[in-house]
């Protein structure tokens, strides 16, 4: 028997969460467990049959898909239940996540980051008021800092976070290739980037028309709209960077960390015309960083 339109769609979501979730578990691992590069000579095939059925099975039935599933998946790695039809995205991580959806939304947590020109590569032109970048057209003579990027168009944010939760925003409309995320201090900054974890990157990117997670691999981040503005919630004390689609405050990925150093908002940009502007908040409903002299409180859910 056929399915419904929306059992269909129901479907589809609860195969995207679900894929993120074993990519999730995979992260887990290689920071408790080794590295990627150790387990991939000796792939679990487990883990890997469960990915790609994940991504070619979305035509069948969810009875199907089950017990599919089930078979391919061991189960210390993941366990399934039988498909329902709810909004997935509220129980892909249960109370916790739908905690981390409210903490985001929170206005206590937003805060005003500025771009810090003495990080930016020499490629990148910076608005006056610090809230915009775009790639420029020739590279500026500018001092080498310590704290440049001298190849990889990348700017920090003036503002660094060690403690406490967090939420800015950023809208990047349709500007062609891009990433946000954070970065802590001590990362890479001369030479050719590796934008992952294991390099003291936590981003997300659009390239060529997809939205990815970069940890060891891409990973695709499933979002069916365009995005115009990204939210990103640190969660520092806990270790987690979510990142949302911030007109809806749909949630599109989070890494899970341990940050032991000073970790700053991070922009990337190939986009000659359109820039990567910093969201400007309401005055009313965000603290200022030099009034923030206590860890935020653990929001009332």
């Amino acid at each position: 028997m056929g399915k419904n339109p929306q059992e269909q769609q129901h479907l589809l979501s609860f195969l995207q969460d679900g894929q993120q979730m074993i990519l999730q578990k995979l992260q887990e691992m290689e920071e408790t467990n080794g590295t990627w590069e150790e387990r991939k000579e000796e792939p679990d095939p487990g883990q890997q049959s469960a990915v790609f059925t994940l991504q070619a099975l979305s035509s069948r039935s969810g009875a199907a898909l089950a017990c599919r599933i089930s078979q391919n998946v061991s189960p210390h790695i993941l366990h399934f239940p039988p498909p329902f039809l709810v909004n997935c995205s509220t129980h892909v991580e249960g109370e916790p996540f739908k905690a981390t959806m409210a903490a985001a939304a929170d206005k206590t947590h937003r805060v005003e980051v500025t771009l810090n020109p003495k990080t930016a590569n020499p490629e990148l032109v910076l608005s006056s008021d610090r809230r915009s970048v775009s790639l420029g057209d020739e590279r500026m003579d500018l001092p080498n800092y310590r704290e440049r990027f001298d190849t990889a168009p990348c700017v920090l944010a003036n503002e660094g976070f060690s403690f406490g939760r967090y939420y800015w925003e950023m809208e990047v409309w349709d500007a062609g290739c891009w990433a946000v995320g954070v970065a802590r201090k001590s990362m890479k900054r001369k030479g050719h980037l590796r934008l992952t974890p294991k390099h003291g990157f936590w981003t997300v990117e659009m390239h060529m028309g997809k939205y990815w997670a970069l940890y060891t691999s891409l990973a695709l981040v499933y979002c069916n709209e365009r995005l115009h503005r990204v939210g990103i919630y640190l969660d520092y004390t806990e270790g987690q960077v979510a990142f949302y689609n911030a007109e809806s405050l749909t949630h599109l990925y989070t890494f899970i960390a341990s940050f032991k150093e000073e970790i700053f908002p991070f922009f990337y940009t190939k986009d000659k015309k359109i820039p990567l502007v910093i969201n400007r908040f309401e005055t009313e409903g965000w603290i200022p960083l030099t009034e923030q002299t206590q860890p935020i409180p653990d929001p009332i859910i």
